[in-house]
C-alpha cells in the first residue's frame, strides 16, 4: 500500500511542478504543517477539514493546468 501511495504522490508532484500559480502563491508547506499539527494533537475534525481543503485547492490547480 505504501509503495502505491508513494508512486501516486510522486506522479502528482511531477505534474504539480509544471503548474504555474498565477493568482496567488500557495503556502503548501504551511498547509502541510497545519495538517501535521492537527494530526499530532489528535484533532480529527480539524485534520479532516484541512486535508479536504488542501486536496481541493490542489485539484483546482491541476484542473486549471490541464484545461
Amino acid at each position: 500500500f505504501l509503495e502505491l501511495l508513494y508512486s501516486h504522490s510522486e506522479r502528482y508532484r511531477r505534474i504539480f511542478k509544471r503548474i504555474v500559480v498565477t493568482h496567488q502563491e500557495r503556502k503548501v508547506q504551511e498547509e502541510h504543517k497545519e495538517i501535521f499539527e492537527a494530526v499530532i494533537s489528535r484533532n480529527s475534525n480539524t485534520a479532516s477539514k484541512l486535508i479536504e481543503e488542501h486536496l481541493m485547492k490542489t485539484l483546482s490547480e491541476v484542473y486549471e493546468y490541464i484545461d
